[in-house]
This record gives C-alpha cells, sequence and structure tokens, in this order.
C-alpha cells in the first residue's frame, strides 16, 4: 500500500515522452515537419496575425476575461494547475474562456493566442504548453499545445481528452469542466510517463 502511494507522488519530466504528430490549425492536415506554412491550405504565423492584428493577453492558469467562471472556480483550477505542475514540471497548463462566435475558426484563435501571448516564466516554458480554449458562445473547445508536447499526446488523443469533459462545457460547467480536461491530461500523461521508463529499464 505505501509503494503504490508513493508511485502516485512521483514527478515525471517531459522529455522522456514518445514522439506525436504535428497538425495544422486551421485545416487539421498531419505536418511531418515544422513548416513555415501548411502544405495544404497555406495556414501560417503570418496569416494569423493578420487575421487577430490586436495585442495578446497573458496567458495562465486561467483566463477568463468575461468572467464566465466564479471566483471559487477560477480558485480551484488554478490550484489544480499548480498541482500538476508539481507533477510535470516542464509542463505549463493554460485555460481560456472567451466567446468568439461563429465567424471565429477557434483552432486559429488557439494558435495564435498561444504563440503571441506573453507567459511570466517567458517564452520557453511554451514549448510544453498546453493551452485549452473554450467558446462558451458558440459551444465549442479547442487545444492548443507546444512543439514539445506535440511529441507527448497525438491529436486523436486529444480529441478524446476533450469528449470527456464537453459535455460539462456544454450544460455551461466550465471550471468542472476545465478540471475534468486537466484529470484527464493528466491521467494521459501519467500513462506516457510509465509507458516509457518500463521502456528505458529494458
Amino acid at each position: 500500500m505505501k509503494k503504490a502511494k508513493e508511485e502516485r507522488k512521483k514527478v515525471y519530466a517531459a522529455k522522456r515522452f514518445a514522439r506525436g504528430a504535428m497538425v495544422c490549425p486551421s485545416c487539421l492536415y498531419t505536418l511531418d515537419e515544422s513548416v513555415e506554412a501548411c502544405p495544404k491550405c497555406k495556414f501560417s504565423g503570418q496569416i494569423a496575425v493578420q487575421k487577430f492584428p490586436f495585442p495578446a493577453p497573458p496567458l495562465g492558469p486561467v483566463l477568463d476575461p468575461n468572467n464566465y467562471l466564479s471566483e471559487e472556480e477560477k480558485s480551484a483550477v488554478t490550484k489544480k494547475v499548480l498541482k500538476l505542475q508539481k507533477r510535470f514540471p516542464q509542463v505549463r497548463f493554460y485555460n481560456c474562456v472567451v466567446p468568439l462566435g461563429e465567424e471565429v475558426n477557434l483552432r486559429e484563435f488557439g494558435f495564435w493566442l498561444f504563440n503571441a501571448s506573453q507567459v511570466k516564466e517567458g517564452d520557453s516554458a511554451k514549448s510544453f504548453g498546453i493551452l485549452l480554449l473554450v467558446d462558451p458562445k458558440e459551444r465549442m473547445m479547442s487545444v492548443t499545445v507546444g512543439y514539445g508536447m506535440e511529441v507527448v499526446v497525438t491529436d486523436s488523443e486529444w480529441t478524446r481528452i476533450c469528449q470527456d469533459s464537453r459535455d460539462l462545457f456544454y450544460r455551461q460547467k466550465y471550471g468542472q469542466g476545465i478540471e475534468t480536461f486537466l484529470n484527464r491530461t493528466f491521467d494521459v500523461l501519467s500513462e506516457r510517463a510509465l509507458a516509457m521508463q518500463k521502456e528505458v529499464k529494458r
């Protein structure tokens, strides 16, 4: 029993994870390597800046400019994020709830926000960053990750993680939805880390 408890408290290093794939945020085309523009739809960082020509707000555990979350929910999400980051020191969790409307591509906005925003740890912290973006107006969500995290969790896995919290967001339970997303992400990262540790020991 004691051994199992110690295992749950183990800190996992992100650099031990396995490789995934990169996906274009606009058309979802799978990329074999980092490119300046998507070879299929031509989406690029420059196009993202042109689509959203205004200063990006700083990222943190909770970005909720329209106050869809209560103060208690914001506090709970922040505590959850800090707890998870103690277990995965290289990973940074960012959560944003903002109404965008149907005219905005949620994935493109997430790509722009993730890359254009500032974080207090510096831009290098974004390499293993995870941004959950929720549009309560359209009842949609998307995930944007840094290039380091792209080699950790596949796009299909992010889809499954999002499905577990989708119903909560649909019912406007945003705090619970974010915490569920964080819990599911933690489960996947933990499984990946343990699998890699077993491979290393062989």
